[in-house]
């Protein structure tokens, strides 16, 4: 008896592009087979995707097509579809792509084989191909190594050859899948905000840890790349800048001939934009890499084993420490947290308060000296003894340590 066929969840991260998305329904439609659900979450105050899934729903026909909204943020959205999700395999789509009508064929046949955790597929743009195309001959000679993968300081490699079936690192995120018990384990990393330039490198990478990603010349979607051109170019020069530090800190070791390359390649990048008279992107590179610079944010793992908690952190410099906290709370619960400081408010202190965590929680502004954000902290925590605290960023530090001299706290 042959084995049941994987079953398929399509999820669609939209904001306020409500033709596009009809544009992706439709196609969706057209698959055959079609996936057992298409889930479009919603980051748009608005809800202008809401018309647009019931459009489709009322034209009949085609996949089970569920409405979620949610607060906007591509990494927070996608995570949201996971939470959502009911299939087997969950495929990540842009809202701007039209599927092959065989799209779910092919990766059914991919994810045959145990061993394959995550799949993608050939991604049909246009563009020209000049120096800074992500298939340029440039970027080939300077980035030389296996096509499909990550150098040693986190910048992709880009397939050239687009025929061959192969086992790979990265994922584009307009077609991105993986097996249902392994995106649950990994998930998108919600430090990286708003657009969340790069989101899909270090997804697919870190999917490429646990297992196989398959690369599947058959699995086909051509992309609008609407999103670019929807980004304003000093932002999204900044985000090239501060994601990709980020990132390069979170998931490779930076040797010195890594962060001698990585340099490297903000030179290069600075060179292209002036090259090409881009002012706003030389402009938007030059600050991210001062904030980068300025923000040395050094994300940390769970602890293997539950542990009382005082934990510093700041919304401004990297965003690693918020998603551990928030591991922290689901994992461990409020019992287990002796106390939160954060550094400034921000998005991450609303969700907090919302969810009731923890009591002994208190913000402390920027603009206080050193000395008197550790007076507050140490005010806070009087009594609690936590085993651990965790800082982020040299500010952070210096408060947490002045707070516990003679607490007996590592």
């Amino acid at each position: 008896m042959s084995a049941q066929p994987p079953s398929f969840s399509a999820i669609i991260a939209t904001k306020g592009r409500p033709g596009d998305l009809a544009q992706t329904l439709a196609s969706l439609s057209r698959a055959d087979p079609a996936p057992m659900e298409v889930l479009v979450v919603d980051g748009d105050e608005g809800r202008s995707a809401e018309a647009v899934v019931e459009a489709a729903r009322s034209s009949g026909g085609g996949p089970s097509l569920r409405y979620v909204h949610s607060a906007p943020g591509l990494t927070l959205q996608r995570n949201r579809g996971v939470r959502e999700a009911r299939g087997d395999i969950m495929v990540f789509l842009d809202d701007d792509v039209d599927v092959d009508t065989s799209l779910f064929t092919a990766l059914e046949r991919a994810y045959r084989d145990p061993e394959v955790v995550g799949a993608t597929g050939r991604v049909i743009e246009g563009g020209e191909r000049r120096f800074g195309n992500k298939r340029s001959a440039v970027r080939r000679l300077l980035f030389r190594g296996e096509e499909g993968t990550l150098t040693r300081f986190g910048y992709p490699r880009r397939l050239q050859d687009l025929d061959r079936e192969r086992d790979v690192e990265l994922m584009q995120g307009c077609l991105m899948s993986g097996r249902r018990t392994v995106v649950e384990q990994v998930g998108f990393d919600e430090a990286l905000t708003g657009y969340a330039l790069a989101e899909d490198e270090d997804f697919s990478y870190r999917l490429s840890r646990v297992g196989r990603v398959r690369y599947l010349p058959d699995a086909v979607v051509d992309h609008k790349n609407s999103g670019f051109r929807s980004t304003g170019t000093r932002r999204f020069n900044r985000d090239v800048v501060v994601n990709r530090t980020y990132l390069f800190r979170k998931n490779f070791r930076r040797t010195p001939l890594a962060r001698l390359q990585f340099a490297g390649l903000i030179l290069l990048l600075v060179a292209h934009r002036a090259l090409n008279a881009e002012w706003k992107g030389v402009r938007g590179l030059a600050e991210g890499s001062l904030e980068a610079w300025r923000d040395r944010a050094q994300p940390l793992a769970l602890p293997g084993a539950p542990v009382r908690v005082s934990f510093v952190s700041s919304h401004a410099l990297g965003g690693g420490s918020e998603r551990y906290l928030e591991l922290l709370l689901e994992r461990l619960g409020e019992d287990w947290v002796a106390g939160v400081v954060l550094l400034g408010e921000g998005p991450f202190a609303d969700r907090l308060r919302t969810l009731g965590y923890p009591a002994a929680m208190v913000t402390t502004p920027r603009r206080l000296g050193i000395l008197p954000a550790a007076l507050r902290l140490r005010r806070t925590l009087v009594g609690q003894a936590p085993q651990v605290v965790h800082a982020n960023g040299v500010k952070a530090a210096l408060v947490a340590g002045l707070a516990m001299i003679g607490t007996g706290t590592p």
